[in-house]
């Protein structure tokens, strides 16, 4: 007499499909990551003056503006073109040192309207950020 502990024990397994599927899945997943940029973000608020966007960016930050960088306003993406930028400026309210950029791009805003202005910048393929955190 065989119990049914014993038949379980000697069950054939045959479901080499799922095994397939996560493969090819885990095999598509690698080729994304391979090909997929990453930014890190900075949110700022900048005025308008009529024609340029005047962005106070801190001191720790003032890099990120380059040629890599991206600005997105309202999820809208926007080329820039750096006019100028202000001499070190402090401030009391939150004890920070930041300069003010003034920023051209293809859109207009009316003048002193405050705009919320996400900067992406650090371009970096996702498995180095990867590599860079296990390294840490």
């Amino acid at each position: 007499m065989v119990n049914s502990y014993q038949r379980l024990l000697h069950i054939k397994y045959h479901n080499h499909l799922c095994a397939l599927l996560i493969f090819v899945l885990l095999g598509i997943l690698s080729f994304y990551i391979a090909k997929k940029d990453m930014y890190e973000k900075l949110d700022v608020y900048a005025v308008s003056d009529g024609e340029n966007l005047l962005l106070n960016i801190p001191v720790k930050y003032s890099d990120t503006l380059n040629e890599d960088s991206l600005i997105s306003i309202k999820n809208n993406r926007y080329s820039y073109k750096l006019n100028s930028i202000s001499e070190l400026l402090y401030d009391e309210a939150t004890k920070t040192n930041y300069q003010t950029f003034s920023i051209h791009i293809d859109k207009t805003f009316p003048l002193n309207e405050i705009v919320n202005v996400r900067i992406y910048y650090n371009k970096e393929k996702i498995y180095f950020k990867v590599l860079n955190l296990i390294k840490e």
